[in-house]
């Protein structure tokens, strides 16, 4: 070679040569080649060709997609590259994760949209975005793989690494989590105000509900704000501690708000909000949706057709137990009292007194005990606060 005698792939001068090596101590040659020494002169060093020179006498990296070492290599100009967005990692293309930043489709594969800032590969198609192939079928070792946490998304095959793993293709709203498939979530950060990460779901708090199905929006998009129905009850054990049950529904009681199954301390009103409860209703504001008032209606008022706070005349509706001694007023009533010596019976009609022996919250009439204004017997019997909760928002 150049007119001197080179030994090929053996140790020698060239006048002799010798077909044993011994590795270096020290690797003093490039990533192209490797360092070997003389048995006979273990002092020098020699650095040979892995796969062979160039017409300039230096090493090359391949000569062929074989000499790459991976099914996704290719060799273009004597050098290996990973095809599409697959990258060179210990002689071998592996998957690229990272997505490209965009702000519009047309910075996207054209099979691509942007979503949330990033590309991603639209329908049966898989890659990074920037890269995008038609899928092939599902490897039947990976059946199942992406529904560990729900039909959140299905299997397709990897053109690319068709004997390998199969690859989920998420539902819009969900990623994939290698190997646990399709998941929403790993942190409550990742989930909308008002909802928290389980098992990597977004849940909303208490009763709240998304307000978009599953799949159709983004995790940016789906927002707990819609609330379920009313607790429905036949007994107080039903319901939470803070509630109690009305007439069939669980009615958080005082301060505190939510649909019977969840109570929550209610939080001030703010001055925009205070206004709308006008001033005949007091307003609550839910903490968990505080921009949303709930006005309820102060004692002697009850909710109109309109959803306001008008009196309740309790000498028509019989509420009051006077008669025609009943005086309404604005928020409540009275009765004239009756003479000295005489008690209100349940007819309104002035009656002789008589004793009764009646427990906290009842009143004697005619010799038996009766709920006061205001109280009604619940499921034990005892007389209670009738705060049954008539409130709007």
């Amino acid at each position: 070679m150049n007119g001197h005698c080179v030994c090929s792939d053996m140790a020698g001068n060239g006048e002799y040569c010798r077909k044993q090596w011994l590795p270096c101590v020290k690797n003093w040659c490039g990533l192209n080649d490797h360092c070997a020494m003389d048995p006979i002169h273990p002092q020098h060093h020699w650095c040979l060709c892995r796969i062979g020179t160039d017409e300039h006498g230096n090493c090359v990296e391949c000569f062929s997609d074989g000499h790459c070492g991976s099914i996704n290599g290719r060799c273009i100009r004597n050098k290996c590259h990973c095809q599409d967005e697959l990258i060179l990692s210990h002689s071998r293309c592996i998957q690229n994760k990272h997505r490209p930043v965009c702000k519009k489709d047309n910075h996207c594969h054209p099979k691509a949209k942007c979503e949330d800032g990033r590309c991603m590969c639209q329908g049966r198609t898989v890659g990074n975005g920037e890269y995008c192939r038609d899928a092939k079928d599902c490897p039947k070792n990976w059946l199942g793989m992406c529904k560990k946490f729900g039909d959140f998304g299905e299997c397709v095959g990897e053109p690319l690494n068709p004997l390998g793993n199969g690859h989920c293709k998420c539902y819009k709203g969900y990623y994939d989590l290698f190997p646990r498939g399709c998941v929403e979530c790993q942190k409550s950060e990742e989930c909308a105000t008002n909802a928290y990460c389980d098992w990597f779901a977004c849940k909303c708090k208490d009763e709240l509900i998304k307000n978009g199905k599953e799949g159709e929006l983004t995790l940016k998009q789906i927002i707990c704000l819609d609330t379920a129905p009313v607790q429905k009850c036949k007994q107080a054990s039903e319901c939470h501690p803070k509630a109690k049950c009305f007439f069939g529904n669980c009615i958080c009681q005082g301060s505190t708000t939510g649909n019977g199954k969840f109570c929550r301390d209610a939080v001030p009103c703010s001055n925009a909000t205070l206004l709308l409860c006008g001033g005949k209703a007091s307003c609550l504001a839910d903490p968990l949706l505080p921009q949303i008032p709930i006005c309820r209606c102060h004692k002697g008022f009850r909710l109109s057709k309109k959803k306001t706070c008008e009196d309740i005349d309790e000498c028509k509706t019989l509420k009051a137990r006077c008669g025609n001694r009943c005086r309404n007023t604005i928020g409540s009533y009275y009765c004239d009292k009756c003479p000295r010596g005489f008690t209100e019976g349940r007819d309104g009609v002035c009656i002789a007194s008589d004793e009764c022996d009646c427990e906290e919250n009842e009143e004697c009439y005619e010799g038996d005990c009766y709920c006061a204004e205001g109280y009604d017997r619940d499921e034990f019997g005892k007389c209670v606060s009738m705060d049954n909760g008539e409130s709007f928002r």
